[in-house]
């Protein structure tokens, strides 16, 4: 019997189109405002689409590998299933390793929007202010029902989607078709290390392990597994347009110099007649929704894990313990620099928890039979 800590009750259950927004609203967070200037100095060339492609198939491949195992585990999440297929520690191993990735995404994504907020909107704010509050609201959201904070991605998707589409349409005319010339110069080795590097931007769907155990079975599709992989063909469309747009607006060289490319599209971005100016807040004040959706449903798992870790530990305990210790870290890097080697190093865990461990506990579901 799960612990009743754990346990996700009998009516807190989601529908397919909450699985198929949680995956590319956990994804879509920081990583696509830099990643044009990310491909563009690593390739200096247009090619940085096919990376694209390629490491949203390797994504893609994996989430599905994924959410054939939470499946697998019925109503247990893969921590309870792991405990009771294999072993007691292996759970609490696999707990641990949740735990850290999570509210590394936590402080990353908290420290980077102070950053860009203090940038682009509140110029005269400390850091330190912006990411209290927006700790504040995280906590506010994490603090209620965990179907309620999944089904926010249901509500803010849409906008953050259509924003960017917005950006794409607008942008039209300042297109450049010779900026994107030539194409299919690159060699095999730059463009798979382009698709490494950008793998770090398709991480979010290991969110699949937890919010599975949560999908009403009675009412959900049989091609349920798909969902995800439709969710990330989506995102795979939005980077290929942005990165695509970034080079024929700013040029391959433009792109690489430049800190947020994608925010530099909304800039440019002129209505006739001066209808609507500096487009960038507002396409930033909508970004802001994805960022707080992937920040609380990282520290959702977070809790989650720290919960199976201290069982007898009430959530709404862990949470103001995380709270603080999320804020602390997240003022930890003194420059630019230090964070972008955070996100480095978040990188490097979600490869273990998305790619290594599901790729693990694959095989040996397979060797036990695949039942509880």
């Amino acid at each position: 019997m799960a612990n009743s800590n754990l346990d996700y009750g009998i009516n807190n259950k989601i529908g397919n189109k909450e699985v198929f927004l949680a995956v590319p609203s956990m994804i879509l967070g920081v990583g696509i405002l830099n990643l044009p200037r990310a491909l563009s100095t690593q390739l200096h060339t247009s090619d940085g689409w096919i990376s694209i492609i390629l490491a949203s198939s390797i994504t893609a491949f994996f989430s599905w590998v994924i959410i054939k195992l939470a499946l697998t585990a019925g109503d247990d999440s893969i921590l309870q299933f792991t405990s009771k297929t294999l072993a007691k520690p292996v759970g609490y191993v696999l707990a641990f390793l949740f735990f850290i990735h999570f509210f590394s995404y936590c402080f990353y994504e908290t420290r980077a929007l102070a950053n860009l907020a203090k940038h682009f909107l509140f110029d005269r704010t400390p850091v330190e202010v912006i990411a209290l509050l927006f700790l504040w609201l995280v906590f506010y959201a994490v603090s209620g029902s965990r179907t309620a904070l999944i089904r926010l991605n249901v509500m803010f998707f849409p906008i953050v989607l259509l924003i960017l589409f917005m950006i794409i349409l607008f942008n039209l005319r300042e297109f450049e078709f010779g900026n994107i010339k030539p194409m299919f110069v690159t060699d095999i080795p730059s463009i798979l290390k382009g698709s490494y590097d950008t793998i770090f931007s398709f991480l979010g769907f290991e969110v699949l392990f937890f919010y599975v155990a949560m999908l009403d079975k009675k009412q959900s599709s049989k091609n349920i597994s798909l969902y995800p992989i439709i969710g990330i063909g989506l995102l795979t469309f939005i980077y290929v347009l942005v990165y695509i747009f970034s080079i024929a607006i700013f040029t391959v060289e433009g792109a690489g110099a430049l800190l947020y490319p994608t925010l530099e599209l909304a800039k440019v971005v002129e209505f006739p007649g001066g209808i609507l100016e500096r487009l960038e807040s507002l396409f930033f004040t909508v970004w802001v929704m994805t960022i707080f959706n992937t920040t609380a449903m990282s520290m959702d798992i977070a809790v989650y894990c720290l919960q199976f870790l201290i069982p007898k530990v009430k959530r709404i305990t862990c949470i103001l313990i995380l709270l603080p210790l999320i804020y602390i870290s997240s003022m930890l890097p003194q420059n630019l620099l230090q964070l972008q080697q955070a996100g480095e190093y978040l990188g490097y865990s979600g490869i273990v928890v998305a790619i290594i461990i599901p790729s693990i506990l694959f095989i040996l579901t397979k060797v036990k039979g695949g039942t509880k």
